[in-house]
C-alpha cells in the first residue's frame, strides 16, 4: 500500500473548511451589517487571511497597522464604533486612508491551549453599535473558527504520519529483499499458501507462473527422496511435538536441476481444539553449501571441518576409528588425540546440548536413521562454536553400530540465522502492530458511539502482540472499564496513559503471557513497551479525532439553531418616505415576496398588514417612536398565498444626521408560537389531570396556614376527601412530636421564596386513625401569580421508614461485630490522613483513636515498605480493591509488627469517603516463615 503526499479525502477536506469559513464571514456580514469580515491568522509577524468578505484579497493589509486592532489584551473582544475618535487608531493607516476603516469589531481567535490565534472581525464605513445577542452570537463563530483550524492542522499532521508509516513499510520490504530470504504463509483453513518472489525465484519460477499456489503445488517441487523428511518434521509440528522446526531438503528447479532449501518455520495459530490453521516461515537456499559438503567428503582434510568414523560398542562404550586432520581446527586437537581418548571431545558439548545429542545418537543407533544435529561446542580457545553433525549408520555383526560421518563449524550461519530470526520476527511485529493500528483508525464510529468503539477495539488490541490469543486487554476510560474476549488478569502486565484533550486520562493495561518475545532483557522490555506506547498514543489521537469531528457537529448545530432560530426579516425604512431602503432575502422564504417587491412599492408593508390590525398597529407605532428607542410589536400580515401570518416586529427607533429618522427592525415569524399558546392552555388541562392522579398529594396553604387548594390524591394517601381535607387543622392532622418541626419548615419555606424546602419527616394521621410517614417538599410560590401560596408536595413513605429502621438495627450488629473482631479496620481519605480506626487498635497496636485519627497513616509505615504502598494505594484508584504486599508497622511502644490489608475504594460513598483498610496482624506467620 502506497501513500500520497496529500491525499485526494485531505484536499476535499481543506476546501470543506476554507468553505466553511466563507460561510462564516457571510455570516458576520449578515450578524452585524458590516460590509467587511475578516478571518486572520497572525504568523511570525505577518498576517494571513483565511477568509473574507467585502475586500479583495490581492488587497494585502499592512500586519503592524492590522496589529493595532489587535489591542493591548488580544484575549478579550475589542469594539471600536467610530476609528475616527479613537486616539490610538485615528492616525492608523487603514483608518485614514484604504479600507478607511471607521467600526470595528475583533473576536480573538484562542486555541485549546490558551493562545492567541488571530481575529474574527467585521469593518465598517461607518460608526455601528452592536448589542449584546450580536457580540455573542461573534464569540460563538469564532469558537467555530478555532474548531475548524485546528481540525485543517490536525489533518496536515495526520499526512506527515501516513508518510511515516510509508517510509517504515518501504524499509522493512527492503531488508527482506537484501537477505534474499524467501517467506510463505499458509493458510490451513482456506487451503491457501502465500508467498513472496523470493521464494519461488530460488526454483526458477515467478508468483504468475504457479498462481494459485497450494500445497500439492508444493510437493510437485519437492524432490520425491525428501518427501518422508517433511512429512515427518510436519507432524511432529502439528502434533506439538516441536515448536519451531528446522529441516533441510531438496526442491526441482524449473531447469531441471535439485537446489537444497533450509525451511524454518512454526505454527502461528491454532483453533480451540488444538488444531494447526496457520503456518509460518521462510526458505533459504543452501544449494551452494550443501554441494560444499559434498566436495568435502571426497576430499575431506581440506576442509574446515571432520571426516570421521565413530563406533558405538553395545556395552555403551565408543571410539574414533578415522579422524580427519581438520580436527585440530574443529575440536582443537589433533586426529590421533582425538582417536585415542573419545572424552576429549565429549566433555567438551555444551552442557544445555548434550542431553538432546546423546538422546539425537541414541534414536539413530536404535532405528539406524540418518543422524543430523547442531550443537554447541566449547573449544579451549575459549570460544563457543555451532558444530553441525550428519552421517548415516549402519550395524556390524558384532552388534556395533558405526556412523561414517561428518562434522561442519556452521557457528558464522547460526548466528546469520539468528540474527535473520530477529530481524523476521521483529518484522511480523511491526506489522502485525500497522494492521492493529490500521484497524483501529478505521473504526466507524462516532464520539456518541464511544462505548461501541472502545469495545472494538479492546478486542482488536491483542492481535498486535506475538501471542494475541494469550493477550489480554483492559481499557479504563472515562470511570468505565473494557475487556477483551475471555480476559484474564496476569503478573506480567504493562499500562500506558493518553490524556484525550489533554484531560481525560485513557489507561491500556496490557496482560501478556510469560513469554511473549523473541528478544531477551533490555531489548524485549524496550521493544513491548514501545509498543503499548505506541498503540495507547493511535487510540487517544483516534479518540481526539473523534472529539474534535463532535466538537464541531455540535457548533455546526448551534450555528444552525442560530440561524433556525431567528425566522426573521431585517429591514431599515425611513418613516418620511414610507420606502424600505434594505430588506434581507429572508422575506422571500417566510412571506414570499421578493425585494424587489418591497423595495419598489412605498406601501406595500401597510397595504398587506391584515384590516383589523392595520390601525392598532400603525397607531402603536407612531405613538412608540416618540418616546421609546426600541418596542416590538406584534401583528397579522397577508403572505403571498393570502394566508395570515403572526409576525413580532421588534423595530429601533434611529436618528442620523440631522436628526433624521430612520426605523431598523427584525420581523419574525411567530405563527408558531402563536399556536404553542392555546396548546399550552390544552397543556394546564393535561398537566392538572396529571396531579389528580398521581401518587403525591398537593395542598396549596395561605401565610396563616390555612389551605386554598388540596388535591384529590389525597384520599389515596391519607383517605380523606377533599371537603373533609379543607376543614383539618394543622395541630389535628401533624403527630403531637412532629409538630414544631413541621412549623419551623413552614416558617423556613416562608423566609425562602422559590426555594424548595425538603428534609424533616414527620408524621401525619390517615382518616383509619393510624399515623402515616411523610416525606413533603415545601415550596414558596406567595409571587406568582398562578398559584399565590406555599405548595406542600408530600407522599407516604411508611414502608420506606420501617426499613431504614431494619437497616439501622442491621448496622448496630454490623458494628459490635467490627468492634469485637480480632481484625483492625481503619478508613484512610485521599490525602493519606486516619479518619477512623475500629476500637481494638489499643489492643492490638496500642494506639487509641485519638492517637490515629487525624495523622497522616505513612508516618508509621517502616521506610522499606512506603514505596510499595505508595505503589498499590495508586493502583487502588483505577480499581475496586486490591490486596496488599505484607508490610512493616510501628506500635506505639515502638517495636515493628506485621500486617497483610485488603484495602477498598470506597471514596464515591459518602457514608465512608475514603479508602477502607481492613488488616490482620501475621507477624508471627512472618518470622515462622523466616525460620
Amino acid at each position: 500500500m502506497g501513500f500520497n503526499s496529500k491525499s485526494e479525502d485531505s484536499k476535499l477536506s481543506d476546501r470543506g473548511i476554507d468553505a466553511e469559513l466563507d460561510s462564516i464571514t457571510s455570516l458576520v456580514e449578515i450578524l452585524t451589517g458590516a460590509p467587511i469580515s475578516l478571518i486572520f491568522k497572525v504568523e511570525k509577524g505577518s498576517v494571513l487571511i483565511n477568509s473574507c468578505q467585502g475586500i479583495e484579497v490581492k488587497d494585502i493589509l499592512d500586519p503592524l497597522s492590522l496589529a493595532e486592532f489587535i489591542g493591548d489584551k488580544p484575549n478579550e473582544v475589542l469594539l471600536v464604533p467610530d476609528a475616527r475618535k479613537d486616539p490610538k487608531l485615528a492616525k492608523n493607516p487603514l483608518v485614514s486612508s484604504f479600507p478607511g476603516i471607521v467600526f470595528y469589531i475583533g473576536v480573538p481567535l484562542m486555541t485549546l491551549d490558551g493562545h492567541f490565534w488571530g481575529m474574527l472581525c467585521a469593518i465598517d464605513h461607518i460608526p455601528r453599535e452592536l448589542n449584546e445577542k450580536t457580540i455573542n452570537g461573534l464569540n460563538i463563530l469564532a469558537g467555530q473558527v478555532t474548531q475548524l483550524l485546528e481540525l485543517k492542522k490536525s489533518q496536515k499532521d495526520h499526512e506527515v504520519t501516513k508518510e511515516h508509516l510509508e517510509i517504515e513499510t518501504s524499509r522493512l520490504n527492503n531488508i527482506l529483499e537484501a537477505t534474499h530470504v524467501g517467506t510463505y504463509d499458509w493458510d490451513m483453513v482456506k487451503k491457501e499458501v502465500s508467498l513472496n518472489e523470493e521464494y519461488l525465484a530460488m526454483v526458477g519460477y515467478t508468483l504468475s507462473d504457479l498462481y494459485p499456489f497450494t500445497m500439492d503445488t508444493w510437493y510437485e517441487l519437492l524432490h520425491p527422496e525428501d518427501r518422508n523428511i517433511s512429512d515427518r518434521v510436519l507432524a511432529a509440528c502439528f502434533n506439538k511435538e516441536i515448536e519451531f522446526f528446522s529441516v533441510e531438503y531438496r526442491l526441482l528447479h524449473k531447469d531441471g536441476h535439485e537446489v537444497w532449501i533450509n525451511d524454518r518455520g512454526k505454527v502461528t495459530k491454532w483453533s480451540e481444539d488444538g488444531k494447526p490453521m496457520r503456518m509460518s516461515g521462510t526458505h533459504t537456499d543452501i544449494t551452494k553449501r550443501r554441494n560444499n559438503e559434498i566436495q568435502f567428503q571426497t576430499v575431506s582434510d581440506n576442509i574446515p571441518g571432520v571426516v570421521y568414523r565413530y563406533k558405538r560398542f553395545p556395552d555403551g562404550g565408543d571410539i574414533f576409528e578415522l579422524v580427519s586432520n581438520g580436527a585440530i581446527r574443529l575440536w582443537g586437537f589433533t586426529a590421533d588425540e582425538v582417536i585415542e581418548n573419545s572424552s576429549l571431545v565429549g566433555e567438551r558439548c555444551h552442557q544445555d546440548d548434550v542431553q538432546a545429542l546423546m538422546e539425537s545418537i541414541d534414536k539413530s543407533a536404535t532405528e539406524l536413521s540418518y543422524w543430523m544435529r547442531e550443537y554447541r561446542y566449547n573449544h579451549p580457545d575459549g570460544t563457543i562454536r555451532w558444530h553441525r553433525g550428519a552421517g548415516s549408520p549402519h550395524k556390524l555383526e558384532d552388534g556395533c553400530v558405526v556412523w561414517d560421518a561428518v562434522i561442519l563449524d556452521v557457528t558464522k550461519r547460526k548466528q546469520a540465522e539468528e540474527e535473520l530470526e530477529k530481524t523476521l520476527i521483529s518484522l511480523q511485529n511491526r506489522i502485525k502492530e500497522q494492521d492493529c493500528i490500521y484497524k483501529i483508525s478505521n473504526l466507524n464510529f462516532s464520539w456518541l458511539q464511544i462505548v461501541d468503539l472502545l469495545q472494538s477495539a479492546v478486542n482488536i488490541l491483542p492481535s498486535a502482540w506475538s501471542n494475541p490469543e494469550k493477550t489480554f486487554v483492559k481499557i479504563n476510560f472515562r470511570n468505565k472499564e473494557y475487556f477483551s474476549s475471555e480476559y484474564k488478569a496476569s503478573p506480567f502486565s504493562l499500562k500506558a496513559k493518553y490524556l484525550v484533550h489533554d484531560s481525560e486520562p485513557l489507561v491500556l493495561e496490557v496482560n501478556l503471557p510469560e513469554k511473549l518475545s523473541s528478544l531477551d532483557g533490555e531489548g524485549k522490555q524496550n521493544y513491548e513497551t514501545r509498543l503499548i506506547n505506541s498503540l495507547v498514543y493511535h487510540l487517544g489521537t483516534r479518540l481526539d479525532q473523534l472529539c474534535s469531528q463532535e466538537a464541531l457537529r455540535v457548533s455546526n448545530g448551534k450555528i444552525n439553531s442560530l440561524i433556525e432560530s431567528i425566522p426573521g426579516v431585517f429591514w431599515e425604512s425611513k418613516p418620511k418616505s414610507g420606502k424600505v431602503s434594505y430588506i434581507s432575502p429572508q422575506v422571500k422564504e417566510i412571506l414570499g415576496y421578493s425585494v424587489e417587491e418591497w423595495q419598489q412599492d412605498p406601501d406595500f408593508w401597510q397595504e398587506h398588514i391584515y384590516k383589523a390590525d392595520k390601525e392598532y398597529v400603525l397607531q402603536l407605532i407612531s405613538d412608540k417612536s416618540l418616546s421609546n428607542n426600541e418596542f416590538t410589536v406584534e401583528y397579522r400580515f397577508l403572505d403571498r398565498k393570502g394566508d395570515l401570518i403572526w409576525i413580532s416586529d421588534l423595530i429601533k427607533v434611529v436618528k442620523g444626521e440631522e436628526d433624521e429618522v430612520m426605523y431598523k427592525g427584525l420581523m419574525v415569524d411567530i405563527t408558531k408560537r402563536k399556536a404553542a399558546e392555546i396548546a399550552l392552555k390544552e397543556n394546564e388541562k393535561r398537566f392538572k389531570a396529571l396531579i389528580e392522579n398521581g401518587r403525591d398529594a398537593i395542598a396549596i396553604f395561605d401565610t396563616n396556614g390555612v389551605q386554598t387548594y388540596v388535591s384529590s390524591t389525597i384520599t389515596k394517601v391519607l383517605g380523606y376527601t377533599e371537603e373533609e381535607a379543607y376543614n383539618l387543622k394543622l395541630s389535628e392532622s401533624v403527630h403531637p412530636e412532629d409538630l414544631e418541626m413541621a412549623l419551623d419548615k413552614f416558617k423556613r419555606a416562608l423566609a425562602s421564596e422559590g426555594v424548595p424546602i425538603e428534609g424533616n419527616v414527620t408524621r401525619s394521621k390517615h382518616k383509619d386513625g393510624s399515623w402515616r410517614w411523610m416525606e413533603s417538599t415545601i415550596t414558596n410560590f406567595l409571587n406568582d401569580p398562578n398559584i399565590g401560596g406555599i405548595v406542600d408536595n408530600f407522599r407516604d413513605i411508611t414502608e420506606k421508614v420501617k426499613l431504614n429502621d431494619q437497616l439501622a438495627q442491621s448496622e448496630k450488629r454490623f458494628k459490635s461485630l467490627v468492634q469485637e473482631g480480632s481484625d483492625l479496620t481503619a478508613i484512610i481519605n485521599e490525602e493519606g490522613i486516619y479518619t477512623y480506626v475500629s476500637p481494638n487498635y489499643p489492643q492490638i497496636l496500642g494506639y487509641e483513636e485519638k492517637d490515629l485519627v487525624g495523622e497522616v497513616a505513612g508516618k508509621y509505615f517502616h521506610p522499606e515498605n512506603l514505596a510499595k504502598i505508595n505503589s498499590e494505594f495508586f493502583e487502588i484508584a483505577s480499581s475496586h480493591r486490591i490486596k496488599s504486599s505484607p508490610y512493616k508497622f510501628r506500635k506505639k511502644n515502638g517495636t515493628w509488627c506485621w500486617l497483610l490489608s485488603v484495602i477498598t475504594n470506597m471514596l464515591e460513598d459518602p457514608a465512608v469517603g475514603g479508602f477502607v483498610v481492613n488488616s490482620v496482624e501475621i507477624t508471627d506467620l512472618i518470622k515462622a516463615q523466616e525460620n
